[in-house]
């Protein structure tokens, strides 16, 4: 396997179609008693949507194709997977941006990619289907509406996948991420920490 790069940093705005998407996504989410099991409000599902799904937009401006397949619980390739390139199917994950510490600290960045344990559950559960996991947050301008999508990792979904993710240590109080992603440890993937 040769390796992976990062996807170039996206800036644009979302169109009606795109936003209409998002609305009719959080509506069939809020609805389904499988893919809101956990009793989510209305606002929580918008916003989890909103989070992972505006990453998948801006993939398709590098020319990547979304998942287009309605859900079916028990079609797995309907969900298992976000958006392909080059036969290159990938989960698209919405993290957090990294941390950087003061100057005068050790801590300069955050040094791992964080991973929340049913996220790591899901990709193994699917990694036959799956090539890669991509990470990835978005900042969004208020005063244009603009929508900057940046990268944190992009890992291959193989037997390495599982060894790579480590239990942190030490995680900070209301810290959802109990797992990491050691990026050192393998030759394939790409990330901004190093």
């Amino acid at each position: 396997m040769k390796k992976l790069q990062l996807p170039n940093t996206v800036i644009f705005k979302t169109t009606k179609e795109e936003e209409n998407f998002i609305k009719k996504m959080t509506s069939d989410i809020h609805k389904c008693p499988v893919r809101n099991s956990c009793n989510r409000t209305l606002s929580t599902i918008h916003e989890h949507v909103y989070s992972g799904v505006i990453l998948e937009f801006a993939l398709q401006r590098l020319g990547w194709y979304k998942n287009s397949l309605a859900f079916d619980k028990t079609i797995p390739n309907t969900y298992n997977w976000d958006v392909e390139k080059d036969g290159i199917r990938a989960e698209v994950k919405s993290t957090k941006p990294p941390f950087v510490g003061p100057a005068k600290t050790k801590f300069k960045s955050q040094a791992w990619q964080g991973i929340r344990a049913r996220d790591f559950k899901k990709i193994l559960k699917h990694k036959d289907s799956l090539d890669v996991v991509i990470f990835g947050y978005h900042i969004k301008s208020p005063e244009t509406d603009l929508i900057e999508c940046r990268w944190t990792l992009i890992a291959p979904v193989d037997d390495t996948f599982k060894c790579a993710v480590k239990q942190k240590k030490y995680r900070a109080k209301g810290d959802a991420e109990e797992l990491f992603y050691n990026h050192n440890a393998f030759v394939y993937c790409d990330s901004i920490f190093g």
